[in-house]
C-alpha cells in the first residue's frame, strides 16, 4: 500500500471536532485543540516564507528571551561545564566524518519493520500505544524528499496531534540511511505520549519537556538496533549529536556577555560590538552572527532535553525499567513548570559527565578498530 496524507486530511478532522464542540458544555476545550491544529499547519507553511530579520533585532529577541529563560540558561551550564572537560569531541567527530561507510536505503515498509520491531522489544505499554499508529500508517503518515522547517529550524520530520480524536499525523524525511529510522523512531514516539497522555500535550506549560522522550528513544534505538547493524555508524550518531549541542549550548552561553557588548554599543550592532565580543569571547564576526541565530526557545529547547535525555540514557544502560519508569512519569506529569518537574524525577545529573566520556571513548574504541588513530 502507498503511505501519505495532505494537510486536508488534518482539516477534515477540525469538522468533526466542531461538530463535537457544538454538542459539548466545554467548548473552549475544542476551541484549543482546533486553534492548536491549524497553527500546527500553518506553522509548517509559514516556515517556507523567508522572513529577513535584523541583527539589530535578533539581539532583541536574545535581550528579552534571556531574562524571561534565565533559569534554562542556568541549567545548561551544566552541560557546558562537562563539555568544556573535553579536548577531543569536535576533533574525533571531524576525523569520523571522514571514514563513515556508504549507507543503505530502507523502503518505508522496512524502515517501519525495524521500528515495529523496536517498540515491541522496548516495552510492552508503549508498544501496545504504537500499534495504533503502526496499523493506521498508510493513512497517517507520509514520507518527503523535502521537510519543511519548523520555527526556521531544519527538520527530519513532525508529528501534528489532533487530541479527542487521538489521531496522529506524521511527516518523515525520505533520505537514505539510518536517519530515516531515527527520525520514524523520534516521531513515533511523539505519536505514543501524544496518544498515551493527550493533557501533557494540550496543556503543557512550556515546550522545555517535549524532546526528552523522542531524544531518550533515539539514543536507545541507535543503542539496541544501530549499534548491531554497523558500531561504527552509530558511534558517530551519538558524537555528531553530542558536537552539535555542544557548540549550541557555548552558543547559548556566549548570550550573556553578548547583551553586555550590546548594551555598551549603544544597543547596537557594530563594528565596535563585535570587537568586544571578539575581545571577550574569542569570537569571529561569522562565529558571533551565528550565535546571534541561537534562540533558547528552539535550539535551547533541544539542548536541554538532549542533556536530560542522556542522564536517562546512562541509566538505562544500568537499570532498563527504573529509566522507562521515570520516563513515563515526566511523559505523564499535569502541566507542571518544567524544572521543578525535572528536580522531582531527575534532581542531580551526576551521571551527565560519564555519559559524554563513554560517547567519546566509544568513537576512540571504533576508530581504533578500523586502524585509523
Amino acid at each position: 500500500m502507498r503511505y501519505g496524507y495532505t494537510d486536508d486530511d488534518i482539516l477534515k478532522n477540525i469538522k468533526i471536532l466542531e461538530e463535537m464542540m457544538n454538542k459539548s458544555k466545554n467548548k473552549a476545550f475544542y476551541k484549543k485543540i482546533i486553534d492548536d491544529i491549524n497553527a500546527s499547519v500553518n506553522e509548517n507553511y509559514l516556515s517556507n516564507v523567508t522572513v529577513t530579520q535584523t541583527t539589530n533585532s535578533t539581539m532583541f529577541d536574545i535581550y528579552d528571551n534571556y531574562y524571561k529563560n534565565g533559569r534554562y540558561y542556568d541549567f545548561i551550564k551544566v552541560f557546558e561545564y562537562e563539555m568544556a572537560k573535553q579536548f577531543n569531541t569536535s576533533k574525533l567527530n571531524e576525523i569520523a566524518e571522514n571514514y563513515l561507510d556508504k549507507e543503505n536505503y530502507y523502503t518505508h515498509d522496512e524502515a517501519f519493520s525495524i521500528v515495529h520491531d523496536f517498540y515491541k522489544k522496548l516495552d510492552k505499554e508503549l508498544f501496545d500505544t504504537f500499534l495504533l499508529i503502526y496499523n493506521d500508517r498508510y493513512k497517517t503518515v507520509r514520507f518527503k524528499r523535502d521537510v519543511e522547517s519548523v520555527n526556521g529550524m531544519e527538520s527530519d520530520g513532525y508529528c501534528i496531534f489532533v487530541d479527542k480524536l487521538l489521531k496522529n499525523y506524521i511527516t518523515i524525511h525520505n533520505e537514505v540511511g539510518f536517519n530515516k529510522l531515527l527520525s520514524l523512531t523520534h516521531e513515533c514516539g511523539h505519536g505514543i505520549f501524544n496518544i498515551l497522555n493527550p493533557k501533557s500535550y494540550t496543556f503543557r506549560v512550556d515546550d522545555y519537556t517535549t524532546e526528552i522522550a523522542t531524544m531518550f528513544l533515539e539514543q536507545v534505538f541507535n543503542y539496541e538496533v544501530i549499534n548491531n547493524i554497523n558500531p561504527f555508524q552509530a558511534a558517530y550518531i551519538n558524537i555528531n549529536k553530542l558536537n552539535d549541542f555542544g557548540i549550541c549550548s557555548y552558543y547559548l552561553g556566549c548570550h550573556a556577555y553578548m547583551i553586555e557588548a550590546w548594551k555598551k554599543s549603544n544597543n547596537k550592532i557594530d563594528k565596535y560590538y563585535y570587537k568586544n565580543v571578539k575581545d571577550k569571547l574569542n569570537l569571529t564576526r561569522e562565529q558571533a552572527k551565528e550565535a546571534l541565530c541561537v534562540s533558547i526557545l528552539d535550539d535551547g529547547i533541544y539542548t536541554i532535553d538532549y542533556i536530560v535525555s542522556l542522564e536517562l540514557f546512562n541509566l538505562y544502560k544500568k537499570d532498563k525499567e527504573k529509566a522507562l519508569y521515570i520516563l513515563k512519569q515526566i511523559e505523564s506529569a499535569l502541566p507542571h513548570d518544567t524544572l521543578l518537574l525535572l528536580e522531582k524525577y531527575l534532581p542531580k545529573y551526576i551521571h551527565l559527565g560519564e555519559e559524554i566520556d563513554c560517547i567519546n571513548d566509544n568513537m576512540c574504541k571504533q576508530l581504533l578498530k578500523k586502524g585509523i588513530c
